[in-house]
């Protein structure tokens, strides 16, 4: 897969039934609301206070990389997020290829803490592929490693 995914809708990639109430955002099931700080508005803030309020059908693929960075949500987008890493791990959501996997890598304690089956698919899932197509970033490799390495410990 090589487009980019960041615009399309992240519950299209999914199998049916992959959220068990798309229609509620991250903030009706978790039943906290969050603002921007007035005095600090960036993408990431911004991006992250918007989708929490989304309903989760109609979040994209950047809104979950930015929340999976962010480790906000993971209870409810932990499996959907762990589905996609196993179907599609090499998938560029918005900076370089694998960027959501990397995401998911970094939250795995987060991600396993609310969903052991979640924490599996991720443990299981193939990262040989990190290697090649990581070749524009030492530093990004060496991290893919050891994440790879935790994760599966």
């Amino acid at each position: 897969m090589d487009e980019l995914l960041g615009d399309t809708i992240f519950l299209d990639w999914l199998p049916k039934g992959s959220f068990k109430r798309p229609g509620a955002s991250l903030a009706d099931l978790s039943g906290e609301r969050f603002k921007s700080p007035p005095d600090f508005k960036s993408y990431v803030t911004t991006t992250a206070v918007a989708a929490w309020e989304q309903p989760i059908g109609r979040l994209t693929c950047e809104h979950v990389r930015l929340l999976t960075g962010q480790q906000f949500g993971l209870k409810w987008l932990g499996r959907p997020v762990a589905q996609f890493v196993e179907m599609y791990p090499a998938a560029e959501v918005t900076f370089y290829p694998g960027d959501l996997t990397m995401a998911a890598l970094q939250a795995f304690e987060e991600i396993a803490a609310h969903d052991p089956d979640a924490a599996r698919l991720l443990r299981e899932a193939d990262y040989g592929w990190m290697r090649e197509r990581f070749t524009f970033s030492r530093s990004l490799v060496r991290e893919a490693e050891a994440l790879v390495v935790k994760v599966q410990g």
